[in-house]
């Protein structure tokens, strides 16, 4: 699913630099499973944002790119950047 329309490069830079960096932290949040308690253990992602994560799940179905995650009220660009190293969206 795709709230808006991505361009290719952005997927790619996203993935790129996120999942595939040995530099990158080990995401520990299975945010397609996760309840608002282990969301929360992400910084920066609050009760709030978190059942936004959760109501965007239920509603269009698992995250299957980094980018799907913009679909959810409060997740843009430079907060997504932020989040990505401690999801894991498998």
């Amino acid at each position: 699913f795709m709230c808006s329309p991505h361009e290719a490069t952005r997927a790619q830079t996203v993935t790129a630099s996120a999942a595939h960096s040995p530099e990158a932290a080990q995401p520990t949040v299975r945010v397609n499973f996760a309840g608002v308690d282990e969301l929360t253990t992400i910084p920066g992602v609050g009760p709030v944002l978190a059942q936004a994560i959760i109501d965007e799940r239920i509603t269009h179905g698992f995250f299957y790119y980094p980018e799907d995650l913009l679909c959810v009220k409060g997740i843009g660009e430079k907060t997504l950047d932020k989040l990505l190293p401690y999801m894991n969206l498998e």
